[in-house]
């Protein structure tokens, strides 16, 4: 079997594999290992079950929203580096004009939701005139309905 070094860990860094913590929090636990270490001098390692982060998000959902956010950013960057790699593209995955929906506002696109409300006519103090008629009336997702349980 070999050996791959993917990354080294400093002090107060984790190793994790984000996709399979996803598998473990939406309950498709698998019965394989997909991350191991190795200490090149000393350590103390501390190991955390997952079913702690399970109550912690069940307490603290917005921390849950938090890092679905960061495993697709992570999982979005992979694809982008694959498809401009592999297939040669580069300008093409960035759209410069803003997608509009069927009434001509700005439809929802791949960048962070304060850019979204920033072009949709908010102040720059991200209050605007607009923003109750915008905010959405129920859950929409499933994780919406977990950020809105509160």
């Amino acid at each position: 079997m070999t050996t791959l070094s993917l990354k080294e860990v400093l002090p107060g860094e984790s190793i994790i594999s984000l996709l399979s913590f996803c598998d473990v929090l939406t309950g498709h636990r698998q019965p394989y290992k997909t991350v191991g270490a190795k200490a090149i001098e000393d350590s103390v390692v501390m190991k955390f079950p997952v079913k702690a982060f399970e109550e912690t998000f069940r307490k603290y959902p917005e921390m849950f929203v938090r890092v679905v956010q960061i495993i697709m950013a992570r999982l979005m960057r992979v694809t982008f580096m694959a498809l401009h790699q592999h297939l040669g593209l580069s300008s093409e995955l960035i759209n410069k004009v803003p997608r509009r929906d069927s009434s001509g506002n700005i439809a929802p696109t791949l960048s962070s939701p304060s850019k979204v409300k920033r072009d949709s006519g908010s102040t720059p103090d991200g209050e605007g005139e607009d923003d109750a008629e915008n905010e959405p009336k129920g859950p929409t997702t499933p994780l919406d309905k977990v950020v809105n349980a509160r």
